[in-house]
């Protein structure tokens, strides 16, 4: 009914039938016609993308020595500013939008046939994310023979079933660079947090195999060891079983606090910076505190926290909300400016950006000396975006202490709020 069909002309086709009129079999091909589309559709913003980065190139915005540009992590030849043009345009992260960036112009380049295939709705965007994903680290010739042995059948895989064939034709192509792929796999380790809803967070580790599978073993076999009434899931007595492990000194291998549904967390022994109004804290309110790096936490978090922490005064403005002032007492007058501008700002403040401000650089928006050291005039920027605010033509301008507008280089206008308190 819609075989082959992408591109503006189904559109008129596949919306004019109501799914309710249809019968199984046409609805069935309806849905199949919806996709290739959606396919289309992901090779047209693709496309758009790789010209972008097209006109980025490495060190287009180098302004003067030691303003050098460092190139995109994924894709060297493109200027590492290019993904915040993308990621603020779409309201992305930039891990997000930086594998767009890289999906695009690895279509745009040596996998032209995987672009065809994408626009003519033979593959999804999944698969075609599973391909890039596949053949980077590899040389142009290895990527392409790749390419070519695994498209003839992909449209008709899972992208399970395309991981594995992507695999053996990895190693078909080059079995003796498998090993050294796998070293470069091995030195890019690392564990990433994600804030996720009800005071929860995803912690994340890429790990060699054999170490990921050795770690989970252990995790489940203390897990297993709980009493036999304990009312946890094995689920969470893992997640118990790691925390122990890692947030107890010397580790303790029994389980903590076996006998509650919520047994298991041990406190935890590390400096977290929380904002939670004096109400909350004191079991009067329920609003909810915010958990640095992470976002709003519930009240009764927040007051755990709280409770055996060190406290600090905020004085916030009745009319904004914004933060005043914070108590000096434990530092000095320079310490004291630099935490309170953390504590407004809670994260880097360029649109989009998560990382905790207590990780941050403070700059002045109007730069110093013709802008003073003042709350009104500093602004808590991660690493990479106080670079692009110095090294490109992205301007900064408050309107207010909590209030400021990033200008991109195409003119785009975004506006960032300090998170209310």
């Amino acid at each position: 009914m819609f075989e082959d069909m992408a591109g503006p002309e189904a559109v008129a086709r596949l919306a004019a039938p109501a799914p309710a009129d249809l019968d199984d079999a046409d609805l069935i091909e309806v849905i199949r016609g919806w996709e290739r589309l959606a396919s289309w559709v992901a090779a047209g913003l693709l496309a758009a993308i790789a010209e972008l980065a097209r006109r980025r190139p490495r060190d287009y915005t180098a302004n003067g020595p030691g303003h050098l540009d460092r190139g995109d992590p994924r894709v060297p030849q493109i200027s590492e500013f290019a993904v915040d043009e993308i990621a603020t345009a779409l309201r992305l992260t930039r891990p997000t939008a930086g594998i767009r960036l890289q999906l695009a112009v690895e279509l745009a380049g040596r996998l032209t046939a995987t672009a065809t295939a994408l626009r003519a709705g033979h593959l999804d965007l999944p698969k075609t994310r599973v391909i890039v994903e596949a053949v980077t680290g590899l040389d142009d010739p290895l990527a392409t023979a790749v390419q070519h042995r695994v498209l003839p059948g992909a449209a008709q895989q899972t992208t399970g079933q395309l991981r594995a064939s992507l695999a053996r034709a990895v190693l078909a192509a080059d079995p003796a660079a498998a090993e050294t792929r796998h070293q470069r796999a091995v030195a890019d380790r690392q564990v990433t947090i994600r804030p996720l809803p009800d005071g929860m967070a995803g912690l994340w580790a890429l790990l060699p195999a054999d170490a990921a599978t050795a770690l989970y073993a252990r995790l489940d076999r203390l897990a297993r060891r709980a009493a036999v009434d304990d009312p946890r899931s094995m689920d969470a007595r893992r997640a118990d079983a790691l925390l122990t492990l890692t947030l107890t000194d010397p580790p303790i291998t029994g389980s903590p606090r076996a006998g509650s549904a919520t047994a298991g967390p041990p406190p935890v022994p590390a400096r977290v910076h929380i904002t939670v109004p004096a109400a909350t804290a004191l079991g009067l309110t329920n609003t909810p505190g915010d958990l640095a790096g992470h976002g709003p936490i519930p009240a009764s978090m927040a007051r755990r926290l709280a409770q055996h922490g060190s406290w600090r005064r905020v004085t916030l403005d009745p009319v904004t909300g914004a933060v005043t002032d914070v108590g000096r007492t434990p530092y000095t007058p320079s310490a004291a400016l630099a935490d309170l501008i953390r504590t407004r700002d809670r994260t880097c403040r360029f649109p989009g950006c998560r990382h905790p401000a207590g990780r941050c650089d403070l700059d002045h928006i109007t730069p110093w000396p013709a802008g003073p050291t003042t709350a009104a005039n500093l602004t808590a920027v991660c690493r990479h975006h106080h670079r692009l605010k110095h090294q490109t033509s992205w301007h900064l301008e408050a309107d207010d202490p909590a209030t400021l507008t990033w200008t991109s280089p195409t003119g785009h206008r975004y506006t960032t709020t300090a998170p209310e308190p």
